[in-house]
């Protein structure tokens, strides 16, 4: 069907919710360009051809897994001017301890997590995390084993079916006791693409 909140409108809970984000409503709703952009088909090809995105600078802290896996969380230091295409428009630095301390957080914390094999240098990431950061929010991308340039240092790859929400909870619980990641600020999980499934799976076990 369209894009859309499905829902009893006349619901007391429903009511509240949409007159306090009336971008859920259906007078919000996305609608697609008519020629150009009629389905997501056409816009993915599109996209991947003709989007410039901000360009971003990250700082890399490597999260050891209990396996011996390895998992890349990339903090958003800083949005450039500048536009790039595809995957180009990203650097990324190892975190020291001086880094750390220099970016000690109150805001509430975005962790991205970009779709299947993607990365925080993939156009859609950049983008969305550049806009997140210039509304205020403190914004991390946890690229999953072997993904986003991160090494694979164990026989188990990721998955968005089987066993990565270990990986994700293992990264939450090392943000909220990280002064300079977000111990002090909430903390608010956005997955994109085939890889929501992963934060949706661990959000029960909470």
């Amino acid at each position: 069907g369209a894009p859309g909140v499905y829902c009893d409108r006349s619901a007391p809970l429903a009511r509240r919710v949409l007159a306090g984000c009336p971008t859920l409503s259906p007078e919000g709703f996305y609608r697609p360009p008519a020629l150009w952009g009629s389905n997501g088909h056409a816009q993915t090809i599109l996209a991947s051809l003709f989007r410039r995105t901000r360009c971003v600078e990250y700082a890399r802290e490597l999260l050891p897994t209990p396996d011996g896996g390895t998992l890349a969380l990339d903090v958003l230091m800083a949005v450039r001017d500048e536009r790039s295409a595809k995957g180009t428009g990203s650097t990324v630095t190892p975190i020291g301890e001086t880094m750390a301390a220099s970016v000690r957080n109150t805001k509430p914390v975005l962790l991205l997590t970009s779709g299947l094999g993607g990365g925080s240098q993939d156009a859609y990431v950049r983008s969305m995390a550049a806009h997140a950061s210039e509304c205020g929010w403190h914004v991390l991308v946890l690229n999953m084993r072997g993904c986003g340039g991160s090494a694979v240092t164990s026989p188990r790859f990721f998955s968005a079916r089987h066993g990565s929400t270990d990986d994700v909870r293992l990264a939450v619980r090392h943000i909220r006791a990280s002064d300079h990641l977000g111990r002090v600020a909430p903390c608010v999980a956005a997955p994109i693409t085939r890889a929501s499934a992963v934060p949706h799976s661990h959000a029960p076990m909470m």
